[in-house]
């Protein structure tokens, strides 16, 4: 949206709550038309009306919508809802009775995406062989809604947001890999020490003779 759209975007908002834009001195004003242009540029103004009317009909609309708001909903238009734990735990259920446990690859790519994952953290295998039931549901449940949250939240962050944590989380991982290379050096350093340090005592064990 552009400066304007947002302008009728928000009024329309105070339309319905009539305290949301009330008694904002013309600098908060304007802040507050610049922030919300940012954290909802990707979006077009009818899009931002559908968000805005999926809010209405929430839990929540007694309350004027925050920007977070409006992203979740908008991040449900463009990705979709995830299934809930209890009805993807059932399915994970179905694919080991059909597949069971020598079929592994077939019974993996029979799930979405992030069943997939659980799954393959808890370990195909393992699932099919354990005898705790309730135990193993209990882990999967906790596994799945842990991870739709974080995609959940990663989703529903301006592109320029989700690009900066992109950058982030690069770094990180390039700075494991120094690590892991740096110990990797060290041991070998070690290592080449120890044999030269072995090979001095044979050379002194000798003279000793």
């Amino acid at each position: 949206m552009n400066k304007k759209e947002v302008i009728k975007f928000l009024k329309l908002i105070s339309a319905e709550y009539n305290y949301f834009l009330r008694d904002l001195d013309e600098e908060t004003y304007n802040l507050k038309i610049q922030l919300w242009k940012t954290m909802l540029t990707e979006l077009d103004l009818n899009t931002a009306i559908i968000c805005f009317q999926k809010h209405l009909c929430s839990d929540y609309g007694n309350f004027a919508p925050s920007i977070s708001s409006i992203l979740k909903y908008y991040s449900q238009l463009k990705f979709g809802i995830a299934k809930d734990a209890c009805q993807a735990w059932g399915e994970v259920i179905s694919v080991i009775n059909k597949y069971g446990y020598y079929n592994q690859e077939k019974a993996l790519k029979s799930l979405d995406i992030i069943t997939r994952e659980v799954v393959e953290y808890i370990g195909f295998k393992e699932m099919c062989l354990s005898n705790n039931t309730d135990l193993l549901r209990s882990q999967f449940k906790n596994f799945y809604n842990t991870i739709v949250n974080r995609k959940n939240q990663y989703n529903s962050m301006p592109n320029i947001l989700r690009q900066l944590q992109e950058k982030s989380d690069m770094n990180l991982l390039q700075n494991e890999d120094n690590k892991k290379i740096e110990f990797k050096n060290e041991k070998m350093n070690k290592n080449d020490f120890c044999n030269k340090l072995e090979s001095v005592k044979i050379i002194l064990n000798k003279f000793k003779q």
